[in-house]
């Protein structure tokens, strides 16, 4: 049988050859292509129909939607075919997700519009509710992860959904994914439209208090989906799950099988009233829905893991002071001691405590006394040997390590078979260049950080203020510090803007139009509470800032993030190819993406963990495309993890490229890793500390060949006695160069990209070069030091004519 579309057709039931409707004459096919065979729905606009696409063999099924508004005022009219309208171009853009239907045609046929998309084949969440029953714990946890992902790609696209309830969640009887369905309500969160209010759409129960006054946001659909997700729980209307009498949520009274505390704080989150209360971004739910315990079993085990985190937090913030301080030419701190946290937990006593009995020891008691402390005496002296032993092999380790005794030898093990090549070892080679550079630019302070232009004519440094210090010469803070915009062709300063804290990355957009910078307070030791920040788990925080600039003015033009923590010593910000996103953090444990346009966050990511459980990120670089992103972890251990490669628009973790050979041979500080990224080639080149207790002190250069699937390692190289700041490949992937010290000189190295043969060496400063970049045309080498000077070098005269 066939369907006359015919609102006015008294009998619109055909049989299948017919061409028009029997009745009224209406021509059944849409386009002679899309032929209805019944009605599937009914609601405010239209009606929805199940049809086949006769014009395919196999008349695979479809949907048609008809716009048939039952409201017939004039405003209402117009606003409804507004919004038809729409839904066909929310279609047409969001329809390549895998999850949202696909829009096949928009049409207009006897006056009347129509939508064809894709048939979905399965129940929707209130048909399976009503079938099934209640959902558990279990399912709704499936539940949000298929859906948030989805629901971040409509974000990504700046569109807000804004009637997300159960009868638009469909779950596809052959796979059983769920698909997000009717965008009639979507809308564009652009700037201007968040800040004008206006029509209130949506199903009331699941409708933000935000969006029933007609101003939706991003996070009026995180409302409604955690609405949907008690509904689904309980089984009973979201009307009668807030009790408005107190203001507050009474769902959990009526769920009736155990839901875990941390699932339960979730939901309460999504469904907070104030915005600045409730979740602001899909991955924010994603994190503590995977990342956070489910659970606490063990109460003891979370609380030592607690501890443990806050302990290592807080070490972690004096190793950064400690290591801002070794920039300055300070007196050394003497009397340092650090605290560990964690609480001894009083054993419980079953009774009264009662006095120990006096007894006669017997003589068995007294000989077995007599050889336990003979024992400890002998184990002590034992001990004693070994320790001393111990010490006097370390020192010939030491010995051995030097040039004066031995010839170098590489510290690390010989390869085996599950084990990648050891890489070469390079001990340090003297070389006389004359060159000088071309171009000496001073700072207003140390400079930390350097960015190019594209167009290879202004130059951006991150610098650093004079420190305050007291009678002793201790650090006890910054001044407000700067950032500084050069205009390369005359050595002349165009802007010179303040910053709050020494700007430690900087980054200039592709359009050559806007500036980013991060800062972070890395001066004082000890920590106090004027450099630091409580969370809500009490862990310390160093201050920093994330904010946008005019590059052309020298205005400010957005500060992104203030007050929180901004990556330490190892940060960095990247924009995305097109520039319409900047990476970069406003937590220890994450990487946040901004949209650059609308200052929106539009996601976040949670490296995996290190071997001491925490994930704490550090350098991040975008691929080739605007949704590749690779981030370094920031954390000095005996396991350094893996580089990792990030689709952050699925929030999925789709490659690590682990480092080649242990950074730690032994107990150490090791990591300190940086990478850089030639988008000409698609090669990558990373170095990292390994500091180890037998190895000495010196660091692995290492490069990959990105592809399009996974990652080609190449080549490491190991530098004796280098502790590298900033690595940077140029333009054309042929070179390499890295700033820092070696054997406590500053020094600049080029090395060739795949040999990995050292071409040339610069001096001229006492302190490091903390930042080295290639200028984008790779005629130029910039580097910034610590005594305030920019030098610019020419790249011809730095290279010998056969650079690989």
């Amino acid at each position: 049988m066939s369907y006359c579309l015919n609102p006015d057709c008294p009998h619109p039931t055909n049989p299948n050859h017919a061409e028009r409707c029997q009745q009224c004459s209406e021509v059944l096919q849409l386009q002679n292509r899309y032929l209805a065979l019944k009605p599937i729905g009914q609601g405010g606009f239209g009606r929805t129909f199940l049809a086949i696409d006769t014009s395919r063999p196999l008349k695979p099924r479809c949907v048609i939607k008809q716009f048939l508004p039952q409201q017939q005022d004039p405003n209402s009219l117009e606003k409804a075919a507004e919004l038809f309208q729409q839904e066909a171009q929310r279609l047409e853009e969001l329809g390549e997700h895998p999850q949202i239907p696909t829009l096949l045609a928009y049409l207009e046929q006897n006056g009347r519009q129509y939508l064809v998309q894709e048939f979905i084949d399965g129940q929707n969440l209130a048909q399976e509710l009503e079938a099934d029953g209640i959902f558990n714990e279990a399912k709704i946890r499936q539940l949000l992860n298929d859906l948030l992902p989805m629901l971040q790609y409509i974000h990504w696209h700046q569109v807000i959904h804004r009637d997300i309830k159960p009868t638009n969640i469909i779950r596809r009887a052959t796979d059983k994914k769920l698909f997000l369905v009717d965008l009639g309500a979507a809308k564009y969160a652009t700037g201007t439209a968040l800040a004008i209010t206006g029509t209130v759409i949506g199903s009331a129960e699941y409708t933000a208090p935000e969006q029933s006054r007609g101003k939706a946001i991003f996070a009026s659909d995180l409302y409604s989906l955690g609405a949907t997700c008690v509904h689904l729980l309980t089984g009973l209307s979201p009307f009668d799950l807030y009790d408005s009498s107190e203001g507050r949520w009474v769902w959990r009274d009526y769920v009736p099988s155990l839901i875990s505390e941390s699932l339960s704080r979730i939901l309460d989150k999504m469904l907070e009233g104030p915005t600045n209360r409730r979740y602001q971004l899909v991955n924010e739910i994603l994190i503590d829905l995977n990342f956070s315990p489910l659970d606490q079993e063990s109460a003891s085990n979370a609380s030592t893991r607690d501890n443990s985190y806050d302990s290592l937090q807080q070490l972690n913030c004096a190793d950064y002071a400690l290591e801002a301080l070794e920039f300055e030419d300070r007196p050394a701190l003497a009397n340092v001691s650090l605290e560990a946290g964690g609480n001894l937990a009083a054993a419980e006593q079953g009774g009264e405590l009662q006095e120990p009995a006096l007894t006669e020891a017997s003589p068995e008691l007294i000989e077995q006394g007599a050889r336990i402390f003979v024992a400890m005496v002998v184990g002590l002296m034992t001990l004693g040997l070994l320790t001393f032993g111990f010490i006097m092999l370390h020192l010939v380790m030491i010995m051995m390590r030097s040039p004066r005794y031995f010839p170098p030898t590489p510290p690390f093990s010989a390869p085996t078979v599950d084990q990648p090549s050891s890489p070469a070892f390079t001990p340090r080679t003297v070389l006389t260049n004359p060159v000088q550079p071309i171009q000496t630019l001073t700072a207003a302070g140390q400079v930390f950080s350097l960015a190019i232009s594209p167009d290879s004519k202004l130059l951006v440094s991150g610098n650093n203020d004079s420190r305050v210090s007291d009678a002793s010469g201790t650090a006890t803070g910054y001044h407000d510090s700067n950032l500084q915009v050069w205009d390369l062709t005359t050595g002349k300063v165009l802007h010179t803007m303040t910053s709050r804290y020494p700007v430690r990355s900087v980054a200039i957009s592709p359009d050559n139009q806007t500036l980013a910078s991060q800062s972070v307070n890395i001066a004082t030791y000890p920590v106090t509470p004027e450099t630091v920040v409580l969370d809500d788990n009490g862990y310390h925080h160093l201050r920093g800032t994330l904010q946008l600039w005019n590059l052309q003015t020298g205005k400010l033009r957005q500060t992104l993030a203030e007050n929180t923590y901004a990556l330490g010593l190892d940060s960095s910000i990247a924009f995305s190819p097109d520039g319409k996103f900047l990476a970069g953090s406003s937590a220890p444990d994450r990487t946040d993406i901004w949209n650059v346009a609308t200052g929106n966050k539009v996601g976040i990511l949670q490296p995996n963990p290190d071997s001491s459980g925490l994930s704490m990120t550090g350098p991040v670089r975008f691929g080739l495309d605007n949704t590749t992103l690779f981030i370094a972890p920031m954390m000095r251990t005996s396991s350094l993890p893996p580089i990792e490669r990030w689709n952050w628009l699925l929030s999925q973790r789709t490659e690590q490229l682990q480092v080649r050979t242990p950074p730690c041979n032994g107990s150490g500080r090791c990591g300190n890793l940086r990478f850089a990224i030639s988008q000409k080639n698609q090669m990558l080149v990373s170095s990292y500390l390994a500091n180890g207790f037998w190895s000495g002190t010196g660091s692995v250069i290492e490069t990959w060949q990105l592809q399009t699937g996974a990652a080609k390692y190449v080549s490491s190289l190991y530098v004796d006695g280098a502790e590298i700041e900033s690595i940077a490949i140029s333009p054309d992937g042929n070179l390499i160069a890295t700033a820092g010290t070696q054997n406590s000189v500053g020094t600049v190295d080029i090395y060739t990209a795949q040999s990995k043969r050292l071409l040339s060496s610069l001096s001229g400063s006492s302190k490091q070069a903390m930042s080295v970049v290639f200028t984008p045309d790779g005629k130029k080498l910039i580097t910034g030091n610590l005594d305030g000077t920019i030098r610019v070098w020419s790249v011809e005269q730095l290279v010998p004519p056969i650079v690989n």
